[in-house]
C-alpha cells in the first residue's frame, strides 16, 4: 500500500513535466493515475468514495453526455469526449484516493512548482533553438510561419502558442509564488533569471488573451504581498516594457481599436476574426437558448453560420472562441448555469482557505476561457483538470518545521 501511496506522488510529479511531453503521450499519466488510484480504492480495507465532490467536480462532463439526448449529429462524438475526458477521471481518481492521500506537505507542493517552472524554462528553449534550426533568425518570413510550424512541425512535442502561453503563464504564477517564499540568494537569481524567460516568450508568443489572464492574475496575487503604491508601479513598467519590446503584441492590441476590425472578416486580423465567430455564436444560442442544440451539434451548427458569414471561417473550421459561449451552445442557459456555479465553488473554496495560489490560477483560466476554449482540447483540459481537482481534493499541510 504504502509503496502505491508512494508511486501514486511520483506520477502526480511527472505532470510536472507536461510541457514537454509529447502530444500524442499526453494523456498517459492521467490514465496511469486513475489505474493506480483505483487500486489504491480497492486494496484498501475501509474506504469511502467522495462521491458528492466528485460529482460536483464531474459535472461538466456529465451535462455533456446528457446532451447527447437531443443531438442530432453524433458523428465522431467518440473522439470528442475522448478528448475532455480529464473533466471526468480527475475527479473520479482524487474521489477514490480522497479518504486515502488528502493531504500534501508544502514542500511536496513546492517541489512539484520548481519542477513545472524549470521544465517550462527547458520547454521555452527548446522553441529558441527550433526557430532557429528552421531560420527564423536568418529568414524574413512571416511571423504566423513560424507559428505553425510550432503548432505542427516542433519535433514531438507540437503545440498551438495559445496553449504553448498557457503553460508558460501558469509557470510565472509558480514561479512568482516561490520567488515570494525563498529566501536562498541563488535560488531568488534563478527565479527572476527564469521569470524574465518566461515573460519574453510570452511576448513573443503574443496572445492577447492570454496575455491579458496572466498580467490579471498576478496582479491578484501581488495584491496580497506588496503595497498599493508599488503594485502600481509594478503594473506601469511591465505594461510598458511589453509594448516597447514587442512590437507583434502591440499590434495585436492596436487590432481591438482598429474599426476596421469589425468591417470585414480579415484572415490576418485575429480581432476581425472573433468578431466574425461571435457573431455566429450569439445567433446560433438565440436558436434555442434554454438546453442548447447538444453536445454532437456544436460544430456543425458553427460552420452552417461560416458558410453563410465568411469562407475565411469556414475554412479554418473554427470553435467558437469562448469556452461560456460554447457550454451555452451546447447546453443552453442550463449549462451554463452549472459551469458558473462549478466555478464559484472553486472561488468559494480558495477564498474562505486564503489560498492566494489556487485563487489566482483560477482568475487565469477563467478569463483566459473568454478567449479560449481551453476544455475542448487536450493540453488545455488536463492542465486545467489537474490543477482544480488537486486544489480541490487535497489539503497542502505546513512543514512543520515552518509552523
Amino acid at each position: 500500500m504504502e509503496k502505491a501511496k508512494k508511486l501514486f506522488y511520483y506520477v502526480l510529479l511527472s505532470f510536472a513535466f507536461f510541457p514537454i511531453i509529447p502530444n500524442r503521450i499526453k494523456g498517459l499519466p492521467v490514465i496511469i493515475l486513475f489505474l493506480i488510484a483505483l487500486f489504491l480504492f480497492m486494496k484498501k480495507g475501509e474506504y469511502k468514495f467522495n462521491f458528492k465532490k466528485t460529482l460536483i467536480y464531474a459535472s461538466l462532463y456529465i451535462i455533456y453526455v446528457i446532451s447527447l439526448l437531443y443531438s442530432s449529429n453524433l458523428n465522431g462524438i467518440d473522439k470528442t469526449l475522448t478528448t475532455r475526458l480529464s473533466i471526468l477521471i480527475f475527479p473520479l481518481l482524487f474521489g477514490l484516493t480522497n479518504t486515502i492521500i488528502i493531504n500534501v506537505s508544502e514542500r511536496k507542493l513546492s517541489l512539484f512548482l520548481w519542477t513545472y517552472f524549470v521544465t517550462t524554462i527547458i520547454y521555452c528553449f527548446f522553441i529558441v533553438w527550433y526557430f532557429y534550426l528552421i531560420g527564423f533568425l536568418t529568414q524574413n518570413v512571416n511571423i504566423n510561419l513560424f507559428y505553425s510550424h510550432l503548432t505542427f512541425d516542433m519535433w514531438y512535442i507540437n503545440q498551438h502558442p495559445i496553449y504553448a502561453s498557457i503553460f508558460i503563464s501558469i509557470a510565472i504564477v509558480f514561479g512568482t509564488k516561490l520567488l515570494f517564499k525563498e529566501y536562498n540568494k541563488t535560488k531568488r537569481t534563478i527565479l527572476i533569471i527564469g521569470l524574465i524567460i518566461l515573460i519574453s516568450m510570452m511576448l513573443f508568443l503574443s496572445r492577447k488573451g492570454v496575455l491579458l489572464a496572466v498580467a490579471v492574475a498576478l496582479i491578484i496575487y501581488l495584491t496580497h504581498l506588496i503595497s498599493y503604491k508599488k503594485l502600481l508601479l509594478g503594473i506601469a513598467i511591465i505594461v510598458g516594457v511589453m509594448f516597447l519590446i514587442s512590437p507583434v503584441s502591440l499590434n495585436r492590441f492596436k487590432e481591438i481599436i482598429n474599426i476596421s476590425s469589425y468591417e470585414k472578416i480579415d484572415g490576418s486580423n485575429s480581432t476581425s476574426i472573433r468578431y466574425g465567430i461571435y457573431k455566429c455564436v450569439f445567433k446560433i444560442i438565440r436558436e434555442k437558448p434554454i438546453l442548447g442544440h447538444g453536445f454532437g451539434d456544436v460544430k456543425n451548427k458553427l460552420n452552417e453560420c461560416y458558410s453563410g458569414t465568411s469562407s475565411i471561417l469556414l475554412k479554418e473550421n473554427y470553435n467558437s472562441h469562448n469556452q461560456y459561449l460554447s457550454i451555452w451552445i451546447s447546453n443552453g442557459f442550463v449549462g451554463f448555469i452549472i459551469f458558473t456555479l462549478f466555478l464559484y465553488i472553486n472561488y468559494k473554496k480558495a477564498i474562505i482557505e486564503k489560498n492566494h495560489l489556487f485563487l489566482s490560477l483560477l482568475i487565469f483560466f477563467s478569463i483566459t476561457m473568454i478567449f479560449e476554449n481551453i476544455l475542448e482540447r487536450q493540453s488545455g483540459v488536463i492542465i486545467f483538470s489537474l490543477i482544480i481537482n488537486y486544489f480541490a481534493f487535497i489539503n497542502i499541510e505546513k512543514d512543520r518545521n515552518k509552523s
